[in-house]
Protein backbone atom coordinates (compact mmCIF):
# COMPACT_ATOMS: atom_id res chain seq x y z
CA UNK A 1 0.00 0.00 0.00
CA UNK A 2 1.53 3.37 -1.03
CA UNK A 3 2.13 5.97 1.66
CA UNK A 4 -0.56 8.67 2.05
CA UNK A 5 1.57 11.27 0.27
CA UNK A 6 1.92 9.03 -2.83
CA UNK A 7 -1.81 8.32 -2.82
CA UNK A 8 -2.56 12.00 -2.81
CA UNK A 9 -0.32 12.54 -5.84
CA UNK A 10 -1.79 9.64 -7.85
CA UNK A 11 -4.17 10.79 -10.60
CA UNK A 12 -7.83 10.14 -9.82
CA UNK A 13 -9.12 9.54 -13.41
CA UNK A 14 -7.85 7.77 -16.52
CA UNK A 15 -7.62 11.13 -18.29
CA UNK A 16 -5.57 12.51 -15.43
CA UNK A 17 -3.41 9.36 -15.57
CA UNK A 18 -2.86 9.88 -19.31
CA UNK A 19 -2.00 13.53 -18.75
CA UNK A 20 0.40 12.61 -15.96
CA UNK A 21 1.98 9.91 -18.16
CA UNK A 22 2.31 12.30 -21.07
CA UNK A 23 3.92 14.89 -18.81
CA UNK A 24 6.40 12.26 -17.64
CA UNK A 25 7.03 11.13 -21.25
CA UNK A 26 5.37 7.73 -20.71
CA UNK A 27 2.14 6.75 -22.47
CA UNK A 28 -0.41 4.65 -20.58
CA UNK A 29 -0.53 0.96 -21.60
CA UNK A 30 -3.97 1.28 -23.23
CA UNK A 31 -2.72 4.14 -25.41
CA UNK A 32 0.38 2.16 -26.36
CA UNK A 33 -1.78 -0.87 -27.23
CA UNK A 34 -4.13 1.29 -29.31
CA UNK A 35 -1.21 2.83 -31.18
CA UNK A 36 0.31 -0.60 -31.84
CA UNK A 37 -3.04 -1.85 -33.17
CA UNK A 38 -3.33 1.24 -35.38
CA UNK A 39 0.12 0.52 -36.84
CA UNK A 40 -0.88 -3.12 -37.48
CA UNK A 41 -4.08 -1.99 -39.19
CA UNK A 42 -2.13 0.52 -41.28
CA UNK A 43 0.26 -2.23 -42.39
CA UNK A 44 -2.65 -4.56 -43.22
CA UNK A 45 -4.36 -1.81 -45.21
CA UNK A 46 -1.14 -1.01 -47.08
CA UNK A 47 -0.74 -4.68 -48.04
CA UNK A 48 -4.36 -4.88 -49.17
CA UNK A 49 -4.04 -1.72 -51.25
CA UNK A 50 -0.83 -2.99 -52.83
CA UNK A 51 -2.59 -6.23 -53.83
CA UNK A 52 -5.42 -4.21 -55.37
CA UNK A 53 -2.92 -2.09 -57.31
CA UNK A 54 -1.33 -5.24 -58.74
CA UNK A 55 -4.75 -6.63 -59.68
CA UNK A 56 -5.85 -3.37 -61.32
CA UNK A 57 -2.61 -3.19 -63.29
CA UNK A 58 -3.32 -6.69 -64.61
CA UNK A 59 -6.85 -5.73 -65.57
CA UNK A 60 -5.59 -2.59 -67.26
CA UNK A 61 -3.06 -4.57 -69.28
CA UNK A 62 -5.77 -7.02 -70.36
CA UNK A 63 -8.07 -4.19 -71.41
CA UNK A 64 -5.25 -2.51 -73.31
CA UNK A 65 -4.65 -5.76 -75.19
CA UNK A 66 -8.36 -5.90 -76.05
CA UNK A 67 -8.27 -2.29 -77.27
CA UNK A 68 -5.25 -3.09 -79.44
CA UNK A 69 -7.03 -6.12 -80.93
CA UNK A 70 -10.12 -4.03 -81.67
CA UNK A 71 -8.00 -1.33 -83.30
CA UNK A 72 -6.45 -3.97 -85.58
CA UNK A 73 -9.94 -5.21 -86.47
CA UNK A 74 -11.01 -1.65 -87.28
CA UNK A 75 -8.05 -1.26 -89.64
CA UNK A 76 -8.88 -4.58 -91.35
CA UNK A 77 -12.50 -3.50 -91.77
CA UNK A 78 -11.44 -0.13 -93.17
CA UNK A 79 -9.17 -1.86 -95.69
CA UNK A 80 -11.99 -4.22 -96.69
CA UNK A 81 -14.38 -1.29 -97.09
CA UNK A 82 -11.85 0.56 -99.25
CA UNK A 83 -11.29 -2.53 -101.39
CA UNK A 84 -15.03 -3.06 -101.74
CA UNK A 85 -15.52 0.57 -102.73
CA UNK A 86 -12.77 0.29 -105.34
CA UNK A 87 -14.27 -2.91 -106.73
CA UNK A 88 -17.71 -1.30 -106.71
CA UNK A 89 -16.50 1.59 -108.83
CA UNK A 90 -15.04 -0.81 -111.41
CA UNK A 91 -18.00 -3.19 -111.71
CA UNK A 92 -20.96 -1.68 -113.54
CA UNK A 93 -23.46 -4.53 -113.33
CA UNK A 94 -26.47 -3.61 -111.18
CA UNK A 95 -26.70 -6.87 -109.13
CA UNK A 96 -22.98 -6.74 -108.37
CA UNK A 97 -23.22 -3.09 -107.31
CA UNK A 98 -26.17 -3.86 -105.03
CA UNK A 99 -24.27 -6.73 -103.43
CA UNK A 100 -21.23 -4.54 -102.89
CA UNK A 101 -23.37 -1.77 -101.42
CA UNK A 102 -24.82 -4.27 -98.96
CA UNK A 103 -21.31 -5.36 -98.06
CA UNK A 104 -20.28 -1.74 -97.54
CA UNK A 105 -23.30 -1.14 -95.30
CA UNK A 106 -22.42 -4.25 -93.29
CA UNK A 107 -18.81 -3.12 -92.97
CA UNK A 108 -19.98 0.33 -91.90
CA UNK A 109 -22.21 -1.23 -89.27
CA UNK A 110 -19.36 -3.42 -88.00
CA UNK A 111 -17.09 -0.38 -87.84
CA UNK A 112 -19.75 1.41 -85.82
CA UNK A 113 -20.06 -1.54 -83.39
CA UNK A 114 -16.30 -1.70 -82.89
CA UNK A 115 -16.19 2.07 -82.38
CA UNK A 116 -18.92 1.88 -79.72
CA UNK A 117 -17.04 -0.93 -77.97
CA UNK A 118 -13.85 1.10 -77.98
CA UNK A 119 -15.60 4.13 -76.53
CA UNK A 120 -17.08 2.08 -73.69
CA UNK A 121 -13.71 0.73 -72.60
CA UNK A 122 -12.48 2.44 -69.42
Amino acid sequence: KPPPAARAKAPATPTAAAAAGAAAGVAPPDVVAALQRAVELKDDLAALLQAQVVELRGQCAAQQATVSELQVQVEVLKAAATAAAAANSQDTTVPKQQEQQQQLRLLGFLLHVVHVLLMRMP
